[in-house]
Order: structure tokens, then sequence, then C-alpha cells
């Protein structure tokens, strides 16, 4: 009886450390896979829309100025597409932050 004991209690830890081990991979499956060239041509998409947006604010001297460029759609990976959010979209959230 005592031997059948120590068979339930190998068996249960080892249930729990395949457990423990699957949802490790779970959790880290999006990360290896997502991190494909997506990741990177959004990165590159993105950075091209806030450079556009910056060099039209950087030109922008008045508020009537700015208040255009804030209605402007800057292209995304060369193509300027539709439901693409506006200059000001990406001023309103602050995301023209140098160094990023």
């Amino acid at each position: 009886m005592g031997r059948e004991r120590t068979g339930d209690t190998t068996r249960s830890r080892v249930v729990v450390v395949a457990l423990v081990l699957v949802t490790v991979l779970i959790a880290l499956a999006p990360r290896w896979w997502g991190s494909g060239g997506r990741g990177e041509m959004m990165r590159q998409g993105l950075e091209e829309a806030l450079s556009s947006c910056r060099a039209a604010y950087d030109s922008a001297a008045t508020a009537a100025d700015t208040a255009r460029v804030d209605s402007i759609i800057p292209p995304y990976h060369g193509v300027v597409r539709a439901g693409d959010p506006p200059c000001g979209a990406y001023r309103e959230k602050r995301m023209f932050r140098r160094g990023r």
C-alpha cells in the first residue's frame, strides 16, 4: 500500500510539471510565432507615418497650419489608405516623442 501512494504521488507530480510546462509553452508561443516580419513591417509603416506627420508639423507656422496638418492622413508603406488615422490622432496620443 505504501508503494501505491508513492506511485500516485510521483504520477501527480509528473502531471503538475507537465501542466506547468504546457502553460509556459502556450504563453510563449505567440511571442515566438508573432515576432516574425509582420511586426517589423508594422513598425516601419508606423515610423513612416510618424515621420511624415513630424515633417508636416515642423513646417506649420500658424495654428491654422497645425489644424490643417491635423487632418492629413499620412501614407503607410507609401499608400494613403481609407480608415487610417490622421496626423492629429498621433499628436493627441503624444506619439511624436523623439528617440523611439
